[in-house]
């Protein structure tokens, strides 16, 4: 009996997996969720290495990513005029957002998005957003 239900339990897992292999462009979600299951673990990383220190708690975190990209963009020097750090030098005027719009915006975001130009996917940037 023993050997016959760990036959059975190979088998099904072998059928489960090609299940699954066969359905990843169709049903991604399905995929993912397969995958987290094997991990065991969430989406946000759980450790982070930047400028030599390596951050663990969630606040580390998001600020280990808040330093790292505060190098990239330049703050205005003068009124509404925001000039990019890559100097280009056009300027461009820049409406007020409120930080409540901002976190409405990322709450909207989906995980099937894929990252922008700063490598950061959608689902990081939304998970990351209740962190103060």
């Amino acid at each position: 009996m023993r050997s016959l239900v760990k036959k059975q339990i190979r088998q099904s897992h072998r059928v489960y997996l090609t299940n699954i292999q066969s359905s990843i462009n169709n049903n991604t979600k399905e995929f993912w969720s397969y995958i987290h299951s094997k991990r065991g673990s969430t989406r946000i990383p759980g450790i982070v290495h930047f400028g030599g220190e390596t951050a663990t708690e969630p606040q580390s975190i998001v600020n280990a990513f808040a330093n790292y990209f505060s190098g990239v963009y330049a703050r205005p020097t003068s009124g509404t005029c925001a000039t990019p750090s890559a100097g280009s030098g056009h300027c461009f005027n820049m409406p007020t957002i409120s930080e409540s719009e901002v976190l409405r915006s990322i709450k909207r975001l989906k995980d099937k998005f894929t990252a922008g130009i700063d490598g950061i996917p959608s689902f990081l940037v939304r998970d990351c957003s209740t962190v103060r």
